[in-house]
């Protein structure tokens, strides 16, 4: 009925001629259709229907700014991505791990949030191992979706991550189309097979103890059974090698024509309007007046039509596919870059050069693989050489990025090489390949990521980044008196030192909760327990990277071939996600060495093994001499009697005796326990033992709980995380985390000798506050690249003074944020004293107004009184004064703003600048009288903002009476709170505010009961 309607209003238009004889419609002259043969006739495929309207769009939508940025240049520990950027949006191919960190601090056009499309050249680690994070980090700005280009398999990756990345409203698919089309960027797929199958995981590749027949099914989560389940049905083909094939990209950049200068339409006449849309689309047109104006004289440079390829040859059974399909490359049109993220000993192969050859001599060849150099992301650079100025003992140097580009950086020089007569660039963090316009130079480095330790020494030695010349002498003396300070252990006589115990020697890699910042990696803890036997503690995405940025080639590739065991909390993705990474660098420096891979023991939960076991079958084995550990076996249980009560005696470990004494021997511990964190399901901590008796307990991540301090009873070293203040318990304790203060409490309690802080949340980039640190004898914090031992580490207490003073801003500015939690607090007491310290500031501010004041009279217009000075100077040389209606709201003065008269005048003007300090003091008084109105707003405000959009805010009433005057902006810039200065203006404002439109309301009651009184008479 409905499709007969339909029909019918159809036929209805004018534009055909409509016939209706049982149940026939005339479509042509001499054709008639019956409804079914109509309906059989209609198209069924619609999913060109969005690219056939995108081609409709106009050309001026097209990007007129198009570049490459390189992310990751593919070498052996470091990143492997490719951004493309216009000025519309993103694209990324290949991610691999550490990609959302450094992304995040590269110049793009286009921020994260407009990434929506990644294309992958081959689905292993190195390209995906990204993903998961960059998800993550897409979510938190704000994007709601993403497509996944790549070959079939892809998506089996986000599938296996599920289970502990938390994508909530964040939806990711799969793009299999053939081709990729939007407005600016036509992207063709061009799909290698390999000559010769791929070795895939299996079970016979793949250690027994890894197995997943023998776990209880009870508490398995959907997709845990799936994989059980798909692993059963595959056991019969599970010795048939895997057929993978690769992707490559042939991207077209479509013509675009140039932008219209509006300065140049005025210029000639033209009126906004219609007519700029004509000029815009290419169009002359004839003014009124008679004077044409031709598109081409007011348009900008136009782009043509340029391609670019990225591709990946991952070995030579490839290339025979790529040799079969080489036209689909060679034909591209105008092509100007080919990105290789081919393998150097593929490259190196005759066929492969032979393909590179029959591109134009104008091709320029991007090779972003193992040959190249560099880890990226010059911010830890930067931090470990202000940190090496505090103690180069704890802080050694960064051996990883000796090669990193510095100012001055000449890409010529250093990038561009001959190629068999072909023109190549070897990729590195930072550089910019430009594919419109034209006029720009086509490569460039990113100037953020380039190091100038000249610039670096003078912000620490001459306070550049301070902006008042009287803070900058203070600072100046307070930075070279904390820096003598804090080396001052190093210049001790080496009998005095302690030189007890070398090891072991912890170094942390990486101290962040959550994502990965500029300064701080996810968390990773690597201990030599002894000499050339190593162990690791938790290993978030991007720590091989870490080892390298610390270490150096050689050194990292020391350390995997003497890696023991690898040891991880819980599941949440900041912990464990760089496990693959690792465990494949581990195999490939074994095989290049022409040894055989030794065994390696995980201690995990068994919940870990579904992941890694989904790794292994569904994209590469890596599994094979890996020995997992169950962290539920190493739980020590007291046995109990039929009435639950325990029963005295030894304590037991479900692991098997023979396996924990082979694990002890190899890892040359004498001793290892667990027990249940307070975090996520299936989080623990542990306690090991040295050899020697070095007895060190690591929490992971953990509310304070009563276990763990009996396991780690009497430890040499806590290492414990304490992810914020514990002015923010209330947060802490629904995401499960600890505060300082509990850390510290739990190594208190603990009796251990020594406890490390890390762990740590963003908010704390460069060093966390101290105020509930710094006066603990035992207490120190762990920074990104720290290095310690036994031996030195109560050093790291003698760096606090030097922290606040090189790092002064970032400190002042915790500070601000702190005051603002303790001020919002339901303790009265603590909010109370929080007051009191706010009044001490201030009076300490008061001090800077009249510096500032001096300065501002040195600087007065010379043989010009201030009385006198032009409107246009008021601006530049206002005097600094407290507002009228600050002093009468507290009572400190007349009621209006002194200002200078003459020169002579100084003094009373000064004699007046004490009463504005009688009046600060005052001042605080009426903020104490007001701290509820304070709270209850805020507290509102703050209600209002989590529950949302939904909720109405209260609306601002409008302040009447006159302005506070120009103090008001000084004070935002000058005193180190702003936002609790403007709260103390606000009241003193609102006060004077209301008062005076109190006054002016009785005044107009009287005029209306005057002229009342006037108009009965």
């Amino acid at each position: 009925m409905i499709i007969n309607r339909l029909l019918a209003s159809n036929i209805s238009s004018p534009i055909t001629k409509k016939v209706l004889s049982h149940n026939k419609i005339l479509l042509f002259p001499y054709s008639t259709l019956t409804t079914e043969e109509l309906l059989l006739s209609m198209p069924k495929n619609t999913k060109n229907l969005k690219s056939l309207a995108l081609k409709k769009k106009a050309v001026f939508q097209r990007p007129y700014k198009i570049y490459w940025q390189v992310i990751g240049a593919g070498n052996f520990c470091g990143s492997t991505s490719l951004f493309l950027a216009t000025c519309n949006s993103c694209y990324a191919f290949n991610v691999g791990e550490g990609t959302q960190r450094i992304a995040g601090f590269v110049k793009l056009e286009k921020s994260l949030n407009s990434l929506r499309n990644i294309f992958i050249t081959d689905r292993s680690w190195k390209n995906i191992g990204g993903l998961p994070g960059l998800c993550l980090s897409m979510r938190m700005y704000g994007a709601h979706n993403l497509e996944i280009h790549g070959p079939k398999g892809c998506m089996d990756i986000y599938q296996a991550t599920r289970n502990f990345v938390n994508l909530r409203n964040f939806n990711v698919q799969e793009n299999s189309n053939k081709q990729y089309l939007d407005n600016g960027i036509e992207i063709e797929k061009v799909i290698l097979d390999s000559s010769e199958p791929v070795e895939k995981g299996t079970k016979d590749n793949m250690h027994p103890s890894w197995e997943l027949e023998n776990i209880y099914m009870k508490n398995r989560s959907i997709w845990e059974n799936r994989i059980v389940t798909e692993l059963k049905e595959n056991e019969t083909d599970s010795g048939e090698p895997d057929e993978r094939s690769v992707q490559a990209y042939v991207c077209k950049f479509l013509p675009r024509a140039g932008r219209l200068d509006p300065e140049k339409c005025v210029k000639f006449g033209v009126p906004p309007g219609p007519l700029f849309g004509e000029l815009k689309a290419g169009k002359d047109i004839t003014l009124p007046n008679g004077t044409t104006v031709r598109a081409r004289d007011v348009l900008g440079e136009s782009a043509d039509t340029s391609s670019a390829i990225v591709l990946e040859v991952p070995s030579l059974h490839y290339i025979e596919s790529l040799l079969q399909q080489s036209t689909k490359f060679t034909e591209a049109e105008n092509l100007k870059h080919v990105f290789h993220f081919t393998p150097s000993q593929v490259i190196q192969d005759p066929r492969y050069i032979g393909w590179m050859q029959k591109f134009p001599s104008s091709v320029q060849h991007i090779f972003l693989n193992d040959s190249c150099s560099g880890v990226g992301l010059v911010a830890p650079k930067i931090h470990q050489t202000k940190m090496r100025l505090m103690n180069p003992e704890l802080f050694p140097p960064l051996a990883g990025m000796e090669d990193h580009p510095c100012k001055g950086f000449d890409i010529q020089k250093n990038l561009f090489e001959d190629f068999h007569g072909m023109k190549t660039v070897k990729g590195i963090c930072g550089l910019r390949i430009n594919e419109r316009p034209a006029e720009e130079e086509e490569f460039e480095i990113d100037e953020a990521n380039l190091y100038n330790e000249e610039e670096v020494m003078s912000e620490v030695f001459d306070a550049s980044n301070i902006r008042l010349d009287c803070e900058k002498e203070e600072t100046i003396a307070e930075v070279k008196s904390a820096l003598e300070y804090s080396n001052s252990a190093l210049t001790q006589k080496s009998g005095e030192r302690q030189e007890s115990k070398k090891y072991p020697e912890v170094t942390f890699l990486g101290t962040a909760s959550a994502l990965a910042g500029k300064y701080r990696n996810n968390t990773c803890i690597l201990v030599e327990v002894k000499e050339d036997h190593f162990i690791i503690m938790d290993c978030g995405e991007g720590s091989l990277g870490q080892i390298f940025r610390i270490k150096g080639l050689e050194q990292t590739k020391r350390i995997l071939r003497n890696l023991k065991a690898i040891y991880v909390s819980h599941q949440h993705a900041d912990h464990h996600l760089g496990s693959i990474d690792i465990l494949q660098a581990r195999e490939k420096v074994f095989k290049e060495a022409n040894l055989d891979v030794p065994l390696l023991y995980f201690v995990v939960t068994n919940r870990y093994r579904y992941y890694l076991t989904a790794y292994h079958h569904s994209f590469e084995p890596v599994l094979g001499n890996i020995h997992l550990v169950s962290c539920e076996d190493l739980i020590f249980h007291t046995p109990k009697n039929e009435f639950m009560q325990e029963i005295p005696g030894d304590r037991l470990q479900l692991i098997d005796p023979a396996l924990k004494k082979e694990f002890l021997d190899y890892t040359s511990l004498s001793g290892i326990e667990t027990c249940k964190a307070v975090h996520c399901a299936h989080a623990y901590c542990v306690s090991m033992v040295t050899g020697e008796g070095y007895k060190f307990t690591y929490s992971g991540d953990t509310r304070p709980v009563q276990r763990l301090i009996e396991m780690g009873k009497g430890s040499d070293l806590l290492i414990h995380e304490a992810t914020m203040e514990h002015i923010l318990l209330k947060d802490a304790i629904v995401k499960k985390h600890s505060t300082f203060t509990e850390a510290i409490e739990a190594g208190k309690e603990m009796e251990a000798k020594f406890t490390v802080l890390t762990h740590f949340s963003q908010r704390y980039a460069k060093m966390p506050m101290l105020n509930e640190i710094e006066d603990q004898e035992n207490v120190v914090i762990a920074f990104d690249n720290l290095t310690f031992t036994p031996a030195n580490i109560h050093q790291i207490r003698l760096l606090y003074p030097a922290l606040k003073a090189v790092f002064k801003n970032d400190y002042d500015a915790m500070c601000d944020r702190s005051q603002i939690h303790t001020y919002h607090t339901d303790d009265e007491d603590l909010r109370n004293e929080q007051i009191e310290k706010l009044k001490y500031q201030y009076e300490g501010k008061q001090e800077n107004f009249n510096k500032i004041h001096e300065w501002r009279m040195k600087v007065k217009p010379k043989g010009r009184s201030a009385i006198k000075r032009p409107a246009d100077e008021n601006k530049d040389y206002e005097d600094l004064q407290i507002p009228s209606t600050l002093i009468k709201a507290v009572g400190g003065g007349g009621g209006s703003e002194k200002k200078l008269k003459t020169e002579e005048n100084s003094e009373k003007e000064s004699d007046n600048q004490d009463n504005s300090d009688v009046g600060s003091s005052k001042l605080i008084e009426v903020v104490e009288k007001n701290a509820d109105d304070l709270d209850n707003g805020n507290t509102v405000a703050e209600e209002n903002r989590k529950a949302g959009p939904s909720v109405e805010q209260p609306k601002k009433k409008k302040k009447t009476g006159k302005k506070a005057g120009p103090l008001v902006d000084e004070i935002k810039d000058i005193m180190r709170n702003k936002y609790l200065a403007s709260q103390l203006l606000n009241v003193v404002n609102r006060r004077s505010g209301e008062s005076m439109k109190e006054e002016s309301e009785e005044s107009s009651e009287g005029d209306r009961k005057i002229e009342k009184s006037k108009n009965s008479m």
